[in-house]
């Protein structure tokens, strides 16, 4: 049989069709078998995904619970106590105590902490890793003189765990006001206890570093440019490569350098440098050099950045001006002539300590003058840096007095008066004889 006969047979036509057939419903099963396995195979990732979800989430709460903390300050031994809880917050141990002074106006009681500061100007100097803890109480550094890393007060720095400090604050070496600042989070809870000279203390405080002469870093703060971490003997190390001084004041030549000879003794104040024009804002190179005996040279150099921070002082010869006005009427009082009439008599009396190169003055309620009211005036002085120093004065208003007016005729009588003198009383007898004479 031909192979066209073949085709044409009923039977075969009848075959290919049912074979057909049955791929069909072989691929439509495959393909529903497929798309359950794929369906599964999603659900199972995406609950194999919640999984690691739900155990990162745990694990995070479980070390936001290892790393909270609880702070006591002992004012009587002078010491601040950290404590760790533990997983389950049912206990606490003492991990870390650190030397403090603890302000006289500090309060005892319950506080948590809240507001951060690198930099604070408080109680008496400035302060590097605040911490806040409310009622105006602070955990803090040792003071130092100005904005600086390299003006440690070293009297307040050796005072730790020995004195009070003044005011609210309680102080710690940089190095422990910095483990505060970074690891005990916002609402972190601070007693302050009065405590008892028997106080017994599961960790004892470390060992205060003492400061080599000259610098002016606090030795413990970890800020990497603090040059006690990079001190090895026989070399010059220096913390920050720029530092800076005000315009007008001398700067720190040796607060931000240490030199140790091969020994380890301290030969900073043997380095010879050059000084610089701190009258004039700019930036200088120093450069620093010292031979000793042994052959040995060393040097260093670092910048030095004279600025101008401070706005000019600004001064009246009195801090109350009064304007003279034709009339009370707020229409007249209220007007632009009013207003730079003011600007001009306060603005002739302003002085500055320096050099400005403006002054601005304006008044602060210019629509709402009244005569029986004073009106607020500032001044405002910008110098040659950009610095920008203001006062103000108040200004009241006086109406003219009026001068009284009389008719013509008794003006000019008025100006042709002549002035008599009083007569004498021999002149008074003689003029009384004559007239006695004269009538006879």
């Amino acid at each position: 049989m031909e192979i066209k006969e073949i085709i044409k047979n009923k039977k075969f036509k009848n075959v290919a069709v049912t074979i057909l057939e049955i791929l069909v419903v072989a691929g439509i099963i495959f393909g529903g078998l497929m798309f359950a396995r794929s369906k599964v195979s999603q659900e199972a990732d995406k609950a194999a995904k919640n999984n690691v979800k739900d155990v990162k989430e745990q694990e995070t709460k479980e070390n936001e619970k290892a790393d909270k903390y609880y702070i006591e300050v002992n004012q009587r031994k002078n010491i601040v106590i950290i404590y760790q809880y533990s997983k389950d917050e049912k206990s606490r141990e003492q991990i870390k105590a650190f030397q403090s002074c603890v302000g006289k106006e500090v309060p005892r009681g319950t506080f948590k902490t809240g507001r951060k500061y690198t930099w604070l100007d408080i109680y008496q100097g400035w302060h590097k890793y605040n911490t806040e803890l409310g009622n105006g109480v602070w955990i803090q550094s040792a003071v130092y003189k100005d904005k600086n890393d390299y003006s440690l007060s070293k009297a307040s720095y050796n005072s730790l765990g020995k004195s009070k400090a003044e005011g609210k604050s309680i102080l710690l070496s940089a190095k422990d006001a910095a483990w505060i600042y970074e690891h005990c989070k916002e609402g972190t809870k601070v007693s302050v206890i009065k405590g008892r000279k028997n106080d017994e203390l599961s960790v004892s405080p470390e060992a205060k570093v003492s400061t080599y002469k000259y610098c002016g870093w606090d030795p413990t703060d970890p800020d990497k440019n603090n040059p006690y971490l990079k001190i090895k003997n026989g070399a010059v190390v220096k913390g920050l490569s720029t530092i800076t001084t005000e315009r007008g004041q001398e700067p720190d030549y040796l607060g931000n350098i240490i030199a140790l000879n091969k020994k380890g003794k301290v030969i900073t104040n043997r380095l010879k440098y050059n000084t610089i024009d701190y009258s004039t804002a700019g930036t200088y190179k120093v450069n620093y050099s010292y031979k000793a005996k042994d052959g040995i040279r060393y040097k260093i150099s670092q910048k030095i950045k004279v600025q101008d921070t401070t706005p000019p002082k600004v001064t009246t010869g009195k801090s109350l001006y009064t304007l003279e006005v034709d009339s009370d009427s707020t229409d007249v009082l209220n007007t632009e002539k009013t207003v730079k009439a003011i600007v001009d008599m306060v603005k002739a009396d302003v002085r500055t300590d320096e050099s400005v190169k403006d002054i601005q003055v304006y008044t602060l309620e210019k629509e709402q003058f009244r005569v029986d009211e004073k009106a607020a005036v500032v001044i405002k002085a910008e110098d040659l840096y950009g610095n920008i120093g203001s006062h103000q004065v108040m200004c009241e208003f006086k109406v003219k007095e009026e001068e009284t007016t009389l008719p013509k005729g008794a003006i000019e009588a008025k100006k042709h008066k002549k002035k008599t003198k009083p007569k004498t009383f021999e002149e008074d007898t003689t003029e009384k004889k004559s007239n006695r004479k004269t009538s006879e």
